[in-house]
């Protein structure tokens, strides 16, 4: 009887008790974890605010124990061949010196946080989750609706800054894949081998609106329009919409969730997000981002661009 009621006693303990790889790696439930999961597994993770207003991190309150990453570093300028390309991926060290500097070890769960009042501020979150899984971190996810939706809660936000521990953070894997390059997506329009998905909103796709760092309007010819602003609600926490109504969205906009994509915007922003949306919630094993996008692309005049139509 004894050992019957041990056996009962540890399927009740295992029934209630979520399964944990170690004391200090609590078990991802995706690539979006909530506010819950998050205050439930606070203690065991690293958690990461990235925000381009830095100030706010302070003057609006963060979630306790938040360290804060400056969106400004977490891109860098990049020389090739004499050329100087904008906002690209961090290359090897300095990714290396960024993580360490905010506390993260190579065994780390890290959670990314935001502002989370919109999509804009979900992207934040979703370039640097993009940036982790190329250097081949996968214990990382994005806290859905970010710091709006933990406040929204009902849970209490600090003003007291967090310090980092000095993390031990390397490089182990890159993952090529994951990453388009200029190259790729010339051979992606010649040969119809990849849709592209211009991310940007529609001003900017029909060449009505153009940024400083690109050089000539329009979008990429064939390009399908999937502005990321669709990721959430316009009011309100930016929760990602559910995923099959997004789902939806991709296929009435012309783009197929599971055909091999490239995303990219004017500088590889808010394409992170509908890339992470293709990727990462839709399961699209052959979903890219543009990293140097139409900044990138429009270096070259001679490469193409429309103007004024939809593709």
């Amino acid at each position: 009887m004894r050992k019957l009621a041990l056996v009962a006693a540890t399927i009740t303990a295992l029934s209630v008790t979520p399964l944990m790889s170690s004391a200090q790696e609590p078990e991802l439930p995706g690539p979006l974890v909530s506010v819950d999961w998050l205050e439930f597994n606070q203690e065991d993770v690293v958690l990461l605010d990235v925000r381009k207003k830095t100030e706010l991190y302070g003057k609006e309150g963060h979630i306790p124990g938040a360290i804060l990453v400056d969106w400004k570093k977490v891109r860098a300028d990049l020389s090739e061949g004499g050329v100087v390309y904008e906002r690209m991926l961090l290359d090897e060290p300095r990714f290396e010196q960024l993580m360490q500097a905010h506390g993260v070890d190579n065994d780390s769960t890290v959670i990314i946080a935001h502002g989370g009042k919109d999509a804009l501020q979900f992207s934040f979150g979703a370039r640097l989750y993009w940036q982790l899984k190329y250097y081949g971190h996968d214990r990382v996810a994005v806290l859905d609706g970010g710091t709006a939706q933990w406040k929204a809660s009902g849970r209490e936000l600090s003003q007291e800054p967090t310090a980092a521990p000095t993390g031990t953070f390397k490089v182990t894997d890159r993952r090529d894949e994951l990453l388009a390059t200029t190259e790729e997506v010339e051979a992606a329009l010649a040969e119809q081998s990849a849709q592209l998905v211009d991310s940007r909103p529609l001003a900017f796709y029909l060449g009505l609106e153009q940024r400083s760092y690109v050089y000539a309007p329009g979008h990429i010819p064939g390009a399908k329009h999937m502005p990321f602003s669709l990721l959430t609600p316009g009011k309100g926490p930016g929760l990602l919409r559910a995923s099959e109504d997004l789902r939806q969205a991709a296929l009435a906009l012309g783009v197929d969730p599971v055909e091999p994509a490239i995303t990219y915007c004017n500088s590889g922003h808010v394409a992170s997000g509908v890339w992470f949306l293709l990727a990462e919630v839709l399961g699209n094993e052959n979903a890219q981002l543009y990293d140097g996008s139409l900044h990138a692309w429009t270096k070259d005049a001679a490469r193409p661009m429309v103007t004024l139509q939809v593709d």
